[in-house]
């Protein structure tokens, strides 16, 4: 579908050459569009909040003549916590657990697209991006161990800990080149490069043992 706005001119030919319809009885509608349309800029943000996951984004577009370029940004923030009990009912002994976990994740995603139109054949064309992010995990879990007295026999505590961090990188550089005698026939070179490196940090930790009673004389 077109619209009016970029037609520059509409030729019908109402007795079209024999090299469209040998017949003749066919017409032909030629569609003359604007040049340099699309030279300008246009922007755009848009942001959203939630209770596990917000996000925001920006992104910019600009054209002149055979230079163009698209520039993008988006970031984004994960959170999650929960919790656990869980008993048993006594008898000579009650075991009781508890646990709890929380995550929170951050992210960010850039990259940046340009082109240069050498003339109608000739089109160069690169991309750069990065996205970097860190994330951090946690976990405690404590059993208790009492006896019919509620008396505590025995106590352990397990803590968790795990933090991360990345970085990616990405490089990418296209030549196209186009053909007079054949406008579907394209020659096409092309170069990327891609490289991530991911950081853990693990920490686990186990607290507590059994409850000694001492008898005095």
């Amino acid at each position: 579908m077109i619209t009016i706005k970029p037609v520059l001119l509409l030729l019908f030919l109402i007795v079209p050459p024999a090299r469209y319809d040998a017949e003749g009885l066919t017409g032909i509608l030629n569609i003359v569009m604007k040049k340099s349309l699309a030279d300008g800029y246009n922007a755009s943000v848009g942001t959203s909040y939630g209770k596990l996951l917000s996000n925001a984004n920006a992104s910019l577009n600009y054209r002149q003549s055979k230079f163009g370029t698209t520039i993008f940004i988006s970031g984004s923030r994960e959170t999650g916590f929960s919790k656990s009990l869980l008993g048993k009912a006594p008898t000579l002994s009650d075991l009781r657990q508890t646990g709890t976990s929380s995550f929170t994740g951050n992210s960010l995603y850039s990259t940046a697209y340009l082109s240069y139109s050498i003339d109608s054949l000739n089109l160069i064309t690169s991309s750069i991006g990065f996205t970097p992010g860190s994330s951090r995990r946690g976990s405690e879990q404590s059993t208790s161990i009492f006896d019919i007295n509620q008396k505590v026999l025995e106590n352990y505590q397990l803590n968790n800990r795990k933090n991360g961090s990345g970085f990616g990188a990405n490089l990418a550089l296209n030549y196209q080149l186009g053909f007079k005698n054949s406008k579907t026939r394209l020659l096409t070179f092309s170069y990327r490069f891609i490289s991530y490196r991911n950081r853990e940090k693990i920490l686990n930790e186990l607290l507590g043992g059994k409850t000694e009673t001492c008898m005095l004389p």
